[in-house]
């Protein structure tokens, strides 16, 4: 009597027909996703409505001389009480910026200019440099640093802008400012004014230019 080999012949071809499809499956699940990448096109689209002109003014003020600064502002807020792990806020921010020393050449009248009669010489006065407000760049300024407490972590959470910037810039602006009047950057400012009009007005044929500067300076800060 035959045994039913033919029958488990025909079972176990079957079986290797099934994995050769399952086995194809799954490689197509893989592959077909990385061969084929429908693109959508995504327009971006402008509605900004167009500038509005606010004011428009004749500026008489000559930057003669910028200084650079980078200051570290470490702040914490402490808690009473309370471990810093569980309130309070420390906050390391690099702020980097510039403040200018410019001179006001708006009244420049004839008062102020004098040619001699020969036309030889020229004097001119100016008022004395002064401090623009120190400008803190976004772009170069940074949080280096923050750890903030679990309470405070948690009240962030229901709190439009948690973590604020603009304290710090602000900490930062001054910082600047009060380095700046620790500089020499308003003698450097008048110096740097004197030579550009004493090369100007000589081009125009006077031998002989005395840049002079008021006696009393100017209170910093334009």
């Amino acid at each position: 009597m035959r045994s039913p080999r033919p029958a488990r012949r025909s079972f176990g071809g079957v079986a290797v027909v099934i994995g050769v499809l399952l086995g194809a499956a799954v490689t197509a699940a893989f592959l077909v996703p990385t061969l084929w990448h429908p693109r959508v096109e995504t327009k971006v689209i402008d509605r900004t409505p167009p500038v509005t002109l606010q004011q428009l003014r004749d500026l008489a003020r000559y930057t003669a001389a910028t200084a650079d600064f980078e200051v570290l502002v470490d702040t914490e807020q402490d808690v009473k009480y309370l471990p810093a792990a569980i309130a309070g806020e420390r906050v390391f921010f690099v702020g980097v910026g510039t403040v200018d020393a410019v001179i006001d050449f708006g009244g420049l009248t004839d008062e102020r200019v004098r040619v001699a009669p020969d036309r030889s010489s020229v004097t001119i006065t100016l008022p004395h440099a002064v401090l623009s407000t120190a400008t803190v760049d976004p772009n170069r300024s940074h949080v280096a640093a923050r750890s903030r407490g679990l309470v405070n972590r948690i009240a962030g959470v229901f709190n439009d802008n948690p973590t604020s910037e603009t304290p710090l810039y602000q900490a930062a602006q001054a910082k600047m400012q009060a380095a700046a009047t620790e500089t020499e950057l308003l003698a450097r400012a008048e110096r740097n004014t004197a030579s550009m009009l004493s090369s100007l007005v000589r081009s125009l044929g006077y031998a002989v230019v005395d840049v002079r500067f008021e006696d009393a300076p100017a209170p910093s800060g334009a």
